[in-house]
């Protein structure tokens, strides 16, 4: 099979939500000739850990972990209200990068690695790729969990400060021999700033797995109706039209009250008042 390095910050243990993805992706690789190997971080900054994923991890996927020179000393500025772009760019993980080329170039070498694959956020996992390829001239696909530049919840406190991440990402694109995006929205987006992507900028959609179901029970629905949100409220996003709308639905059809979800109940709010 061909070997494929794959450079994520984000793997097993963490716990984070772009955990899984690629955590999927080294499990199914085998199946379509690519063996990965992974270039994460030891000791990530943010996020939370849970040791359970390990288990998950293919056995034959060799994991490298490295140091990177950041601290959650650099999370300051964003939790005293200051815009953390003033000094990291593209993120505060920047820290990483001189470790994690050193040590994907060794592997690249050793371990006679035909590819690479580099997945954001974070997007420093991009420029590492970026240098990678350089160095080394493999071919390189990068993957787009969330857009780059053109991400609506990222303001630059300066156009100087958009105008650099602007070059980086171009000449990243420029680089790249294959994009994937998560969304056909992203995908569309990125092609129309930069054109040059038309032909080799596919999406692949988020999913989920039937295998890690296999064996569960289905629960009664005890007569309530029950809706579930999978994700991350973040940025600009709230939940607030949504539960003014399931309020505004009980208040016209009171016996709804009554199967109602917990939650439901729990996040009804009395100061949220319909449009």
């Amino acid at each position: 099979m061909k070997k494929v390095l794959i450079v994520a910050y984000f793997y097993p243990p963490a716990g984070e939500m772009g955990t899984f993805r690629t955590l999927k992706f080294t499990q199914y690789l085998p199946e379509f000739g690519f063996n990965p190997l992974v270039l994460t971080v030891r000791n990530r900054s943010v996020g939370a850990l849970d040791e359970t994923l390990l288990d998950e991890v293919p056995r034959e996927t060799k994991v490298i972990a490295t140091v990177s020179a950041e601290h959650r000393l650099l999370r300051a500025p964003r939790l005293l209200g200051v815009n953390e772009k003033w000094f990291s760019i593209p993120d505060q993980h920047i820290g990483w990068l001189p470790s994690a080329v050193r040590h994907g170039e060794a592997a690249i070498r050793k371990e006679g690695i035909d590819m690479i694959f580099a997945t954001a956020p974070v997007f420093t996992s991009l420029l590492v790729g970026y240098a990678l390829k350089k160095r080394t001239r493999k071919p390189l696909v990068l993957e787009l969990r969330d857009p780059w530049t053109q991400n609506v919840f990222v303001t630059y406190p300066t156009r100087f400060h958009r105008k650099i991440e602007e070059r980086l990402e171009k000449a990243v694109l420029q680089s790249a021999d294959f994009v994937v995006t998560t969304t056909e929205e992203m995908t569309r987006a990125l092609v129309e700033k930069y054109p040059f992507m038309r032909n080799r900028c596919i999406t692949i959609r988020n999913g989920f797995d039937s295998s890690d179901f296999h064996g569960l029970e289905r629960c009664a629905p005890r007569g309530r109706f029950t809706i579930t949100y999978a994700g991350r409220l973040y940025g600009l996003r709230t939940a607030e039209h949504f539960l003014t709308a399931v309020r505004n639905v009980i208040r016209r059809h009171d016996h709804l009250r009554h199967s109602m979800c917990t939650v439901c109940r729990a996040e009804e709010s009395p100061h949220v008042e319909p449009r």
